[in-house]
C-alpha cells in the first residue's frame, strides 16, 4: 500500500488541477459571476497543472525556496477560491436558502479563511500550537466541503443522484494534499 501511495503522491497536484479545470470549465460559457468564477478557476487549475508538471519533471532538483512557495500556494489557493465561490453563492441564492444553508455557507467561508490564515502563519512561525490550529481549521474546512456535498444550496439533503462525483474527487484530493502538507510540517 505504501508503494502505491508513493507512486501516486507526485501526481496528486496534476490530477487535482485537471479535475478542478474540468469542474469549472463550463462556467466559461456563462455570464456574470459564474463567468468570473470560471476564469479564476481556470487560472488556479492551470497553476496546479504547472506545479504538478514541474514537480514531476524536476523532482528533487527543484530549489528548496521554490518548493516551499509552491507548497504554501498549493494549500492556500483552493480555500481562498472556495471562500469567494461560497460568498458569491450566498449573494446569488440568499432568497432560496433555508436555515441549514445559512449555517453551512458561513461555516464554509469562515473555515476557509481561518485555515488559510493559520496555515500561512504555521509555515513561518514554527510553533506546535499554531501547527495544531492549522490542522484543526484544515479539518474543519474539509468537513465544511463535505457538508456542501451532502446538502444543496437550499439546505436540503442531497441524494446519491445529486452528489457530484468530480466535486467529491476534487475535495478528496485537496484533503490529501492538505493533510500531507500538515503532516510534513508537523514532522519538521
Amino acid at each position: 500500500m505504501k508503494k502505491i501511495k508513493d507512486l501516486i503522491k507526485p501526481y496528486l497536484s496534476l490530477i487535482f488541477g485537471v479535475l478542478f479545470f474540468l469542474l469549472f470549465l463550463n462556467n466559461l460559457r456563462a455570464e456574470g459571476e459564474a463567468f468570473a468564477i470560471g476564469i479564476v478557476a481556470v487560472i488556479i487549475s492551470s497553476y496546479y497543472l504547472c506545479v504538478g508538471i514541474l514537480g514531476i519533471v524536476l523532482g528533487e532538483k527543484m530549489p528548496l525556496g521554490l518548493k516551499k512557495v509552491f507548497g504554501i500556494l498549493s494549500v492556500v489557493l483552493f480555500p481562498t477560491f472556495m471562500f469567494v465561490y461560497y460568498l458569491l453563492q450566498v449573494i446569488q441564492l440568499h432568497e432560496l436558502m433555508g436555515p441549514t444553508a445559512w449555517v453551512i455557507y458561513p461555516l464554509c467561508m469562515g473555515a476557509s479563511l481561518l485555515m488559510v490564515v493559520f496555515y500561512v502563519i504555521s509555515r513561518f512561525v514554527k510553533s506546535p500550537v499554531v501547527v495544531r490550529l492549522a490542522g484543526l481549521f484544515g479539518a474543519i474546512f474539509v468537513l465544511a466541503l463535505v457538508t456542501t456535498i451532502l446538502f444543496d444550496a437550499q439546505g436540503n439533503q442531497a441524494t446519491f443522484a445529486t452528489i457530484g462525483v468530480v466535486e467529491l474527487l476534487v475535495y478528496s484530493i485537496f484533503a490529501v494534499l492538505l493533510f500531507n502538507s500538515l503532516a510534513k510540517e508537523k514532522s519538521e
